[in-house]
Formats: structure tokens, sequence, C-alpha cells
């Protein structure tokens, strides 16, 4: 009787598992990945206007850090001076996007933050909320890292640290941005 319920419990385990690997293949070394807003996964593409209604576009080649964040939301102001020093000192090694929920603020407030904490790196507005959606974003800030290649190293939901954004993209540089 042991024996078979052993036998039936390992088979139930190799059904699910086989349908979660049927279900979420692998990608191969010379496939796309799959979009979708998760870690190892390639981010989903988006353009938007910036602060001067110019057309920004999501962009391969170079690590990204993309940070969903609203004027009204407290731990986004903590985080914004980390985000502004070390976008600053990665330079042009890594694009560093912050996506203003704009459906939540008004073009005032998120050109006044802009403006009271020198955010150096790109701004972008998501006005219509279609990008937030797209990525899944329920709690500002949230964060991506994506490789050069677009795919997705790091999510989090909550403030990211100087420290924390080191450790995710240092890596990123050695191994070439990808």
């Amino acid at each position: 009787m042991k024996i078979r319920t052993v036998l039936i419990l390992v088979v139930l385990f190799a059904a699910v598992l086989f349908a979660m690997m049927k279900q979420n293949p692998a990608p191969e070394s010379d496939q796309a990945f799959p979009t979708l807003p998760e870690v190892n996964y390639q981010a989903p593409v988006f353009e938007l206007n910036d602060l001067m209604g110019k057309p920004f576009a999501l962009t391969k080649g170079k690590p990204v850090l993309l940070n969903f964040w609203a004027t009204w939301c407290p731990p986004c102001k903590a985080e914004t001076p980390d985000l502004v020093a070390v976008s600053e000192a990665y330079g042009d090694q890594v694009t560093f996007i912050g996506v203003n929920v704009t459906t939540q603020d008004t073009m005032e407030d998120v050109r006044r933050f802009a403006a009271d904490y020198q955010v150096s790196y790109p701004i972008v507005l998501d006005e219509t909320g279609e990008v937030t959606k797209q990525y899944r974003v329920s709690a500002m800030p949230t964060s991506f890292v994506l490789d050069a290649q677009g795919v997705i190293v790091y999510k989090k939901v909550g403030p990211m640290t100087a420290a924390e954004m080191k450790r995710i993209i240092d890596p990123l540089l050695t191994r070439g941005g990808s």
C-alpha cells in the first residue's frame, strides 16, 4: 500500500512538473525571450513622451534601470537622490528612465519634482496608464533592471538603495552589458 501511494505521488509530481515546463519553456540561446514584465523575460517595449513632449522609446544596447514613480509617493521621494547619484556615476554606460505614472500626478508637480531633485536622467510620462498596466505595476516605486538585450534581470517593488542598484548593475557591465 505504501509503495502504491508513493508511486502515485511521484506520477502526480511528474505530471505537474511536465505541465509547468510545457507552459513556461526555458528559452533557447538562439531564441528570443518571451515578453513579460518579470525576471528572465524580455521587457515590454514602449514609447512615451518626455517632459518636453518628445517621444522616448525603450531601446536595447546597454543596461537599463526603469523606475515607475509618482510625485506624491514618499518612498519615491526617498529613493530619488540615490537614483540621480547612481545614474550620474554610471554616465552613458547605463540608461536610467523614470516613468512617471502621470494618471496620478499633474504635469506641474512632475516638473517641480524633477527640478527639486535635480533629476538628470530622462523622465517619461505614462499619461494613459497603459505602460504601467503593461508592466503590471501595482505599487510605487517599482523598478526593473534590464540587461543590454532587454531581458529583465531584477524587479523590485519598493525603494532601491544606491548599494542595491550598483550590486545589480555592476555585473551587467562586467559581462559586456548582457
